[in-house]
């Protein structure tokens, strides 16, 4: 056994004793029971869940993001008058045809379809009227015409005009039925007055087709406050090694509330639709970092609150679900530093590390000094293996097979995805699969989801980075030749790529493994509590792939984000991706004071420790406009078919 050194309380003594004593051993302390007030169930807005008022169209060209089509909308302003608002549309629509330089068919409802005449002003000038042969008053509310045929040959189908009026047929007048008046002329010139044309007409300008939608969130780290590691003046002086033990008090004793009030958002947002509609969410993806500290407390009132959802919740294992604070291991006994992690893995590159001690060591007991500690709550997820601690974690998530999850695609997961993965015997690895059918151009195809377990890592490792062993590589890489044809893929994990390692002979990573398959649509991770699109530091982030980051429910800004996939066209689609908050009915509700205490609090917090602008009374000003939200368009993989 190595010599041990027991609570240096000062960073000061952490590198003093470095020449004596090649292990740091500390103690997580817990106080009172977890607080949960007892409050009515939160009340939500309607509609809870909106788009912002402007997105911005990006393309991944040539391992770059641009900016493309700034007119291009899919979402008409029900403020707006509808026939400009949809003029408008459609000149967004052909400026993206003309910025992705290819035809773009258009979604035309045909159930409204119409002979007639066109009527000129003049021969061969452009046309902007057309006699119909029969009546339509009654039958259609029409905005939008294009032309299907002309003088009985057949022409593309394309939007033509946006229908500013409909006179019905008049006594004595010379159009048999009605005659209806377009914003612009046809796309075809007039060959003479009387030229037989079939026009069809719809309600409304039809500029996507959604395929699917889910809701990604990410950190939601729910924190007993009660809880320090040792004591809080050594919490915070271990700050300076490695990341953050300590939080605002008000943002970790009010946040699960505010988690609550956007579970119940989410419920609302999915009730609002009906079952068959796409663009309600069927799922929720957690890439990571259910709990904080890593005591049972957080990991059993985690586990209340997800069962509130009426969606699948799907989780993905992150460093906080795995190791004590998010960096350490527990010993496996109280005086055997054997199983700690090494201060290299736990400190990274942090030039501290090379004046201290060896091994960074957890006690394997939490140390209850009140004596009030209720049940299990005062015990560690973390075990001296990262095995057992999969293991522990897991199964304390699984759901009563009585009360099974709803269905997605098909399947029934009792343990949130980790039923889905292979096995070692009876235990789940912690990476899976799943698939939903979704229709291209109306035939079926499916979107494979992907979780990854970026915490495989080697016992005696801590620290925040992520790891892919060979086994999870070799299981990647063959999940990966599932999708054919025009199947999607997005994968999830809780790092960024670029602090996920892989265990490879042949030198890959995580970046050509995905970026060499075409269905790969999008990378979704967690991790450092922002939000990002194409934010990961390495150079080729987002060359063959949208990699998005969203930020954590426990520090500001404190959002999940709604992710809708979409069809424009027989070769492209694009993600709607924005961010949103909860949405309460109204401020006066008990719920709402304690969200917005779990607010405040998290911005003091996040203004005390970054480097951002902040008012005086510590309210961060907010810069990620451009990377919480946009249409993210990429190229349906197959080709039209």
């Amino acid at each position: 056994m190595k010599r041990l050194c027991r609570r240096p309380a000062l960073l000061v003594g952490l590198l003093c004793v470095a020449s004596c004593c090649p292990t740091i051993w500390l103690t997580v302390t817990k106080g009172d029971p977890m607080p949960h007030n007892h409050v009515s169930i939160p009340l939500v807005a309607t509609h809870p869940i909106l788009l912002p008022p402007a997105m911005t169209n990006q393309l991944l060209r040539n391992g770059q993001r641009t900016v493309i089509a700034h007119s291009y909308t899919d979402e008409i302003d029900d403020h707006d008058d509808r026939v400009h608002a949809e003029t408008r549309a459609l000149a967004g629509w052909r400026q993206l045809a003309h910025d992705l330089n290819e035809g773009l068919e258009y979604q035309m409802d045909t159930k409204h379809c119409f002979d007639g005449e066109l009527r000129c002003g003049q021969p061969n000038a452009a046309c902007k009227s057309v006699c119909l042969s029969e009546s339509i008053v009654g039958a259609v509310n029409p905005v939008v015409a294009q032309v299907v045929s002309l003088a009985g040959k057949s022409l593309d189908s394309k939007p033509v005009g946006i229908v500013e009026g409909v006179t019905p047929p008049s006594p004595g007048g010379n159009c048999p039925g009605s005659y209806i008046a377009l914003s612009q002329a046809l796309d075809a010139p007039c060959l003479n007055n009387g030229a037989r044309v079939r026009v069809c007409l719809s309600e409304t300008l039809s500029v996507s087709r959604p395929l699917l939608s889910f809701v990604h969130l990410s950190d939601i780290q729910l924190r007993d406050g009660s809880v320090t590691l040792d004591d809080a003046d050594l919490s915070r002086r271990l700050d300076w090694l490695i990341q953050s033990f300590q939080y605002d008090h008000d943002q970790q004793f009010y946040n699960p509330y505010l988690t609550e009030a956007l579970f119940a958002t989410i419920n609302q947002e999915v009730s609002s639709y009906g079952p068959d509609n796409l663009q309600r969410p069927a799922f929720v993806m957690h890439t990571g970092d259910a709990i904080d500290s890593g005591v049972m407390a957080e990991l059993r009132r985690f586990h209340q609150l997800v069962d509130r959802l009426k969606i699948p919740f799907y989780h993905v294992l992150g460093n906080h679900d795995t190791l004590v604070m998010g960096n350490l291991v527990p010993a496996s006994a109280p005086n055997d530093d054997s199983t700690c992690a090494s201060v290299s893995s736990v400190a990274g590159s942090n030039s501290l590390a090379t004046f201290l001690p060896n091994n960074l060591c957890v006690s394997p007991v939490v140390s209850c000094p009140s004596g009030r500690c209720l049940g299990d709550e005062a015990v560690l997820v973390a075990k001296p293996t990262h095995a057992a601690t999969r293991k522990h974690f897991i199964e304390n998530l699984r759901d009563d097979p009585s009360t099974p999850e709803p269905a997605a695609g098909g399947a029934i997961s009792l343990n949130h995805g980790f039923d889905f993965g292979p096995r070692a015997g009876d235990d789940a690895l912690g990476y899976y699969r799943f698939s939903m059918p979704i229709q291209i151009d109306d035939k079926p195809h499916k979107a494979f989801f992907i979780a990854l377990n970026s915490e495989d890592l080697v016992d005696g490792r801590g620290g925040i980075r992520g790891r892919i062993g060979k086994d999870q590589l070799a299981w990647l890489k063959g999940v990966l030749q599932e999708p054919t044809g025009r199947d999607l893929v997005f994968v999830f994990a809780h790092q960024p790529i670029s602090l996920t390692e892989v265990e490879s002979s042949t030198g890959e990573t995580l970046d050509t493994v995905l970026g060499g398959n075409p269905h790969v649509i999008a990378y979704l991770y967690g991790h450092d509590h922002i939000h990002l699109i194409c934010g990961d530091s390495r150079p080729q982030s987002c060359r063959h792939f949208w990699e998005i980051e969203t930020g954590s429910l426990l520090e500001f800004p404190q959002e999940g984000r709604m992710v809708r996939i979409k069809q424009v066209s027989a070769t492209m689609g694009f993600l709607d991706v924005f961010v949103f908050r909860e949405s309460l009915a109204g401020q006066d509700q008990e719920f709402a004071a304690l969200v917005t205490l779990a607010r405040r609090g998290a911005e003091r917090d996040y203004c005390k420790t970054h480097d951002i602008s902040c008012s005086p009374d510590l309210r961060p000003y907010r810069t990620d406009g451009r990377e919480t939200q946009g249409r993210l368009f990429f190229r349906i993989p197959g080709g039209a078919n």
